[in-house]
């Protein structure tokens, strides 16, 4: 059923789904940081879109941000050990 038979269901939230998913990849090297600006605005979206239109994806956005965090600070403590063993 789709959200055009049954307006009960909410439509997709694809942005949010997107923004989710690039989030895993944030770590890539040398295009890990275009996927990390890429999945916030995504996740961003997704979430507006979730809170304003009433779509799925709340969950996936909020996560998918979460995760982006998480992996950015991961990333300043890789960079923080390299630095330190470098002098």
């Amino acid at each position: 059923m789709t959200s055009a038979t049954n307006p009960h269901i909410k439509p997709a939230n694809g942005m949010a789904t997107a923004g989710f998913i690039l989030s895993f990849f944030t770590l890539t090297p040398f295009v890990g940081f275009p996927i990390f600006v890429l999945s916030i605005v995504f996740c961003s979206i997704g979430l507006r879109r979730a809170n304003v239109e009433g779509r799925q994806g709340k969950g996936l956005a909020i996560a998918g941000l979460v995760i982006n965090i998480v992996m950015l600070l991961f990333a300043i403590l890789i960079v923080i050990a390299i630095l330190s063993e470098s002098s």
